[in-house]
C-alpha cells in the first residue's frame, strides 16, 4: 500500500452506479425492485441494434443500479464462482440483520451460495444470486482491518436504504491480476485512499484491499497464485456485471488527464443520451469504467 494517494482526480464527486445485463427486464425488476426494496428513479430507451433499454435504480448511499435489458436474444455469463477469475465479483450491502434479510430471500425462493456465517473481518456475510445468476452480497456489521490505512471510513449519507428497503448499498469487488499494479491505477491516479486490508490466510495467498470510493468501498481481491481469464466482455448483451460509474464534474477534462497517464480510454468522452456526457475507459487488467457527469434526463 505504498502507492502515495493524491486525492480523488479533479472534479470526482462519487461513485455513481454500476450496472447488470439482464435477460428479462420483468423477472429483474420483480426481484431488484419488489424484493430487495430498491425503487425504480427512471428509464431510457436507446436506438441501437440490440433494443437497449436501461432501468435505473435507487440502491441506497448516493448508489444508482442500471439494469441492462435487450430486444434480442441475450447470451449467457462467462463469470464462474472461482475469486481467481479477473473481473468483476459481485455487489454488496449492508443489511441490519444478515439472517433475518436471507431468511426471507429464502422464503421468496432467491438461491444463496453461502448460508448467513461470521466472516474474516468481525462481519456477518452471506451470498445470494439474481434471476440471471450474478452475485450478490450482504454485510453485517464494519470491518476491523488487519492492515489499517491512512483513510478515514467514509461517512455514509443521510437516509442509507431507499425508503422501503433493508438493504443500502456498500461495496463492488474486482479481482485483480496485480495488487500493485491496481494500487498504481486506483489510489495512484484515481486518488481512492487506502482503507485498510484483510490476509485471509488460505493457501492462495487470497488478501483483500479496501479503497475508499467516495462515500461507498472498492474491494479489491489478490491472490499469490495465478488468475484466470477475465469475466469482461464488451457486447453488452452477455449477461451479469458490465461496468462501474463514477460522478464527476467535467468528463472531457478528467478524460484528458486520465489519457496524460496512460490510461486506455474505450470510448472517447461524449455528449450522450439522457443529458449527460460520459466516458469509458479500462483499469490494468481491463475492467470497464464510466465517468458522467450527473443523473440522466430519463424517458419515463
Amino acid at each position: 500500500m505504498n502507492h502515495q494517494s493524491k486525492g480523488f482526480i479533479p472534479g470526482f464527486k462519487d461513485f455513481q452506479h454500476v450496472t447488470v445485463s439482464v435477460s428479462n427486464v420483468d423477472r429483474a425488476l420483480a426481484f431488484y425492485r419488489d424484493l430487495l426494496g430498491f425503487p425504480v428513479l427512471g428509464r431510457l430507451y436507446y436506438p441501437n441494434q440490440v433494443g437497449l433499454v436501461i432501468d435505473f435504480l435507487d440502491i441506497g448511499n448516493n448508489g444508482i443500479l442500471e439494469i441492462f435489458s435487450f430486444k434480442v436474444p441475450t447470451k449467457p455469463t462467462e463469470w464462474i464462482p472461482d475469486d481467481l477469475q479477473l473481473g468483476m465479483r459481485h455487489i454488496a450491502f449492508k443489511v441490519q440483520n444478515v439472517d433475518a434479510t436471507a431468511a426471507r430471500l429464502k422464503a421468496a425462493g432467491v438461491e444463496f451460495t453461502l448460508e448467513p456465517t461470521d466472516a474474516t473481518g468481525g462481519v456477518r456475510i452471506a451470498f445470494f444470486k439474481d434471476p440471471d445468476g450474478t452475485l450478490l452480497e450482504i454485510i453485517q456489521g464494519d470491518l476491523k482491518y488487519h492492515i489499517p490505512g491512512q483513510a478515514p471510513l467514509p461517512t455514509p449519507p443521510a437516509g442509507g436504504a431507499p425508503a422501503g428497503s433493508e438493504l443500502c448499498y456498500d461495496h463492488v469487488t474486482l479481482t485483480v491480476s496485480d495488487l500493485d499494479k491496481a494500487l498504481a491505477f486506483y489510489q495512484g491516479i484515481l486518488g481512492f485512499p487506502v482503507l485498510g486490508q484483510l490476509n485471509m490466510n488460505d493457501d492462495r495467498g487470497f488478501v483483500i484491499t479496501y479503497l475508499q470510493f467516495g462515500n461507498s468501498v472498492l474491494e479489491l481481491f489478490s491472490f499469490a497464485r495465478p488468475t484466470i481469464y477475465h469475466t469482461w466482455n464488451p457486447d453488452e448483451t452477455v449477461l451479469g456485471l458490465k461496468h462501474i460509474g463514477m460522478l464527476v464534474d467535467d468528463v472531457f477534462a478528467v478524460a484528458d488527464r486520465l489519457k496524460s497517464a496512460g490510461v486506455r480510454i474505450i470510448y472517447p468522452p461524449n455528449h450522450a443520451l439522457g443529458a449527460v456526457d460520459t466516458c469509458f475507459f479500462a483499469d490494468p487488467d481491463g475492467n470497464a469504467l464510466e465517468l458522467i457527469n450527473g443523473t440522466c434526463t430519463y424517458d419515463e
